[in-house]
């Protein structure tokens, strides 16, 4: 039965991140009602833009979807979960949904988060700098958000992790894609 929750995912298995146009319709009418508007071809787009939306709705299968975001170890979340992050609200287009592993009650604490990101070639004092930076922001109890990648975002994370404070890595293909495969175990710990 496609819910809410159901609705998003295939939503969010289909649809661009950022799309503007589908992130204020979902965020306004509801995952459910814009998935069975597309279903009943209630949207005024060209009827070959509806058509493909229909169709890849159609083909995609909720239940491989569950299974693949469970394989992967992570959880999907939408705007009803309670521990959904409420500041992406503020966003230009925010996201239908987020795929998330690892330890989700920090989710809860990114009212007090710093978010540092920067080069993947940083300079040496770059990195001592991003790793003392958020060594300190942890001792300060705030959440450490950055990207994972090389350079300031590894340097950043291992910071956190230097004295035992909570970070999570925002990862750009996802948690069944991780990049950079060097830092899979530094992932483990976010």
């Amino acid at each position: 039965m496609i819910n809410e929750a159901r609705a998003r995912l295939i939503l969010f298995s289909i649809i661009q991140p950022a799309d503007p146009f589908w992130s204020y319709e979902i965020n306004q009418r509801g995952g459910l009602s814009v998935y069975r508007r597309i279903i009943s071809g209630n949207y005024f787009l060209k009827q070959q833009d509806i058509l493909k939306l229909q169709q890849q709705i159609m083909q995609r299968k909720v239940e491989d979807l569950e299974i693949e975001i469970n394989n992967a170890s992570g959880i999907f979340i939408t705007p009803e979960d309670s521990d959904w992050p409420f500041s992406l609200a503020d966003l230009a287009t925010p996201p239908i949904g987020l795929v998330i592993a690892g330890n989700r009650s920090a989710l809860l604490k990114l009212d007090k988060s710093i978010s540092i990101v920067g080069s993947r070639q940083p300079t040496n004092y770059g990195l001592q700098l991003s790793y003392s930076l958020a060594s300190q922001a942890c001792l300060a109890q705030l959440v450490v958000v950055s990207g994972g990648a090389y350079g300031i975002d590894t340097a950043s994370h291992q910071g956190t992790l230097s004295v035992g404070g909570l970070s999570i890595a925002v990862l750009a293909g996802g948690i069944n894609k991780l990049y950079p495969l060097e830092n899979q175990k530094l992932f483990k710990y976010n």
